[in-house]
């Protein structure tokens, strides 16, 4: 991340730490309960797997062609094995095309056949995806172990947002504990725990104040990015169904224009704002839904009513 974060020392009452502990215990139980049911399914050899002499179906992904049996498909995913039953043109030509990249796809087959075990978090939350569409259960619990156990702080944020969209509440636990708890900073031998109290993100908007017009806003703002960092902002009322999905960009040291002339009638009850994170390039991360991301930063803005 860039900038330099400046951390100060605040004294702790360990006292507040047994939920902390307790809460520890209860993830450590969830991790060791997935281990065991991965392991329940070692990795075997499948001499044939590939070879298109034993196969009656192909899916292709990319420029690779992956010869398969239908058999293998359908035993281990009832979604396959609905496709391949039915009248479907995939079915009918013995041909599934999918976007996905070929690397994710031929994992998936491999796990399918040989139950070989996905390695590395950056592929394992490609073929989870797969997994999760193709609701292939163990494969699923096999890469959730695998970006658990990979997670770095670099890519948490990014997991955070899958174990949402898969629904996956021991990733999203594990993601939220190295993005917030730091669980390592407790122990019975300190009684400090430093914290960091400042982001290098800052960002200013002027005015402060919503102008409504018979409860319509008709205000033009100017939004500051002060941060060495690209940030991605968005407006949003803090009541539920109200929050849209457009999101801007400012770059670094530089500063936007908006107007608030096209979101729903306002009342003094919502409290409205700007959230916003850094933005990463290259990455995918959905910024529609910046709002929810647990290291999103909160700009309240106050309404004022135009007589």
């Amino acid at each position: 991340m860039a900038g330099k974060m400046r951390s100060s020392v605040v004294s702790v009452d360990l006292s507040v730490s047994s939920d902390c502990c307790s809460r520890k215990r209860d993830v450590e139980g969830r991790l060791k309960a997935l281990k065991e049911k991965v392991i329940k399914n070692p990795e075997k050899e499948d001499r044939l797997f590939g070879d298109p002499y034993y196969a009656d179906f192909k899916i292709k992904a990319g420029r690779r062609v992956f010869h398969i049996a239908k058999y293998q498909l359908a035993l281990k995913s009832v979604v396959f094995e609905r496709l391949l039953k039915s009248d479907m043109r995939e079915s009918n030509e013995g041909v599934l095309k999918l976007d996905d990249g070929a690397d994710a796809v031929e994992a998936m087959l491999k796990f399918v056949y040989m139950y070989t075990p996905v390695k590395g978090g950056e592929l394992a939350r490609k073929v989870i995806q797969l997994a999760h569409r193709y609701e292939l259960e163990e494969l699923k619990d096999q890469c959730e172990l695998e970006i658990i156990e990979t997670l770095t702080m670099e890519d948490a944020r990014d997991s955070l947002l899958l174990a949402n969209q898969l629904e996956l509440p021991l990733l999203f636990t594990k993601c939220n504990e190295f993005l917030y708890f730091n669980f390592d900073d407790f122990n019975n031998n300190n009684d400090v725990v430093v914290v960091d109290l400042e982001a290098p993100l800052k960002i200013s908007v002027e005015p402060n104040e919503i102008l409504l017009v018979q409860g319509q806003p008709k205000s033009h703002h100017k939004i500051k990015n002060h941060s060495s960092v690209e940030i991605a902002y968005k407006f949003c009322v803090r009541s539920p169904g109200f929050n849209g999905s457009i999101f801007k960009v400012v770059g670094p040291k530089k500063a936007h224009d908006f107007y608030f002339t096209d979101f729903l009638a306002f009342n003094f009850v919502h409290k409205v704002g700007i959230y916003y994170v850094e933005h990463v390039k290259n990455k995918c991360i959905d910024y529609t839904k910046l709002d929810a991301f647990p290291d999103a930063k909160f700009i309240p803005l106050h309404l004022k009513l135009a007589y």
